[in-house]
């Protein structure tokens, strides 16, 4: 279960899975696209951002680059 703080989450109590776990939270921020030309869920595309920014990615562009780098099955 993640705990919120003054200056945002506590991500070292965050899990993964289950009802307070990040993909559930991230799975609950609405989705602005639209329907045409969707090729990825968005929950998908938030995590993968997430992994990047606590690996050190610091722009949309190294978001980008770090994900490519991944191996599929990484992915």
């Amino acid at each position: 279960m993640f705990t919120r703080q003054e200056d945002g989450i506590d991500i070292t109590a965050l899990t993964l899975d289950g009802p307070d776990g990040l993909l559930a939270a991230l799975d609950r921020v609405r989705d602005p696209r639209h329907r045409r030309g969707i090729r990825h869920r968005q929950t998908t595309v938030l995590a993968v951002a997430v992994c990047a920014v606590l690996s050190g990615a610091r722009s949309f562009l190294a978001i980008a680059d770090w994900a490519q780098s991944l191996p599929q099955d990484l992915l």
